[in-house]
């Protein structure tokens, strides 16, 4: 029986907190506001609209002047929905009136606001003549943009050998009975699996991942693998992986943070007669990276390990699982604004998955959900650190439709401490 299988999915991931990349609506207002005379009266607004926390305002005036200047007349940058009375809503240092000209610049804090107003602190009837402000994202140093960028393109890179290997692993030793793996990114993929009833020696198989960024990110992450690999027994296999890869991000800072990488791994995965696989890969990846006017080649290492069960319980099977991951990375040291040394990233989680004996009413398929822990942790090469605790859990269907078998699922997560993400695969097996 020959089998053709159709991949059909798409990703997101959901930025929140402290973003690198897209402007506000609130800051892309007020960016470039001119006016001859801006008069505060307790306060006065600027613009209605939100500010992402870490936009930099900057504000030019000709002079400012106090016409009641009773005591020492000072005025700050406010909150526009907190900003009611004398000084409500501050968020910036207090400036006093002169008649000098002024510029003063000021970060939007943690947790972004929801306006843009200025506020006096007494009834002095401020007027700020000549006024100009600009609003952008602080241009950031190279360092900071490189880090995020391979934090994501490995992360990517990582998740992409995972989905191929459970793709052809768990179908290879485990008979193939069981469609795709639980929790999967944008994928599409191909083997030589299935063209035979029976067990085959060797096999050969493609994998397309793809991952788009937005609003914290503004991007995607592409990756392709090849395998192959052998039957050394009833229960054991090893193989050979090639691949490639390309993160593109875009921000209001760099006009184009790029890379692309090359890799080369083995793997293998061996069957207990207790129903557990355990498989693993240990990969080497050479990276270009294009940021700015930076031009650069990195090394990485790439090493993941993964445990699945299988136990039948009376419900259905339950498929309880610990997965491991690791990269490590040497940039170099000639790079202007980016420290020299290794990076490093781990991911580790456990969960399990549960599949239902039972169908849905009226259909052919049968339910499944997957819970599982994931913990991260990232350095950069300044030894800066970030990581994370957080669950993922996923859900889906599987069973006959038509002429074949159809999948569907659906995972919500966190890719970095700062970002969340939601997945969904749709892939159909015909069976002709």
């Amino acid at each position: 029986m020959n089998t053709i299988r159709v991949a059909l999915a798409a990703s997101v991931a959901l930025g929140v907190s402290t973003p690198v990349f897209a402007q506000s609506a609130g800051c892309s207002t007020i960016n470039g506001f001119r006016s001859s005379l801006v008069q505060v009266r307790v306060f006065e607004e600027l613009v209605d609209g939100r500010f992402r926390a870490g936009e930099e305002i900057t504000l030019t005036a000709r002079s400012v002047v106090s016409s009641e200047p009773v005591g020492t007349p000072v005025w700050a940058f406010a909150d526009l929905a907190l900003a009611f009375d004398f000084g409500d809503g501050a968020f910036s240092p207090t400036y006093s009136s002169s008649n000098t000209p002024i510029r003063e610049t000021i970060i939007v804090p943690t947790g972004g606001i929801s306006g843009l107003a200025l506020t006096e602190f007494g009834p002095w009837f401020t007027d700020l003549n000549g006024v100009v402000i600009s609003c952008g994202i602080p241009i950031l140093p190279i360092g900071a943009v490189v880090s995020s960028l391979a934090g994501i393109g490995v992360i990517h890179q990582n998740q992409s050998l995972r989905v191929a290997l459970d793709h052809n692993l768990l179908g290879r030793l485990q008979g193939g009975e069981r469609p795709e793996a639980a929790v999967t990114r944008s994928s599409a993929f191909v083997s030589t699996q299935g063209m035979s009833d029976q067990p085959m020696d060797g096999n050969a198989w493609l994998s397309l991942n793809s991952r788009a960024y937005f609003d914290g990110y503004e991007g995607h992450a592409t990756d392709f693998s090849a395998g192959m690999d052998w039957l050394l027994s009833e229960s054991s296999i090893v193989g050979v992986v090639i691949g490639a890869g390309l993160t593109d991000l875009e921000d209001a800072t760099v006009s184009e943070a790029k890379s692309s990488s090359l890799l080369i791994g083995a793997y293998g995965a061996y069957g207990l007669a207790s129903g557990v696989l355990v498989d693993g890969y240990l990969a080497y990846s050479v990276v270009d990276y294009d940021v700015g006017d930076a031009d650069f080649d990195t090394n990485r290492t790439l090493a993941g390990l993964s445990v699945n069960g299988n136990v039948s319980v009376s419900s259905g099977v339950l498929q309880p699982r610990v997965r491991l991951s690791g990269s490590w990375e040497d940039f170099p040291t000639d790079v202007v604004g980016l420290t020299g040394g290794a990076s490093q990233q781990y991911r580790a989680s456990i969960g399990a998955r549960h599949d239902w004996n039972s169908t849905l009413a009226g259909t052919g398929l049968k339910p499944w959900a997957s819970l599982d822990f994931e913990y991260g942790y990232q350095e950069d090469t300044d030894g800066l650190t970030d990581d994370f605790f957080a669950p993922r859990l996923g859900i889906g269907l599987n069973g006959t439709v038509g002429l074949g078998v159809l999948t569907a699922s659906i995972d919500v997560g966190r890719t970095t401490s700062d970002v969340y993400d939601a997945g969904l695969a749709l892939s159909y097996e015909f069976k002709l």
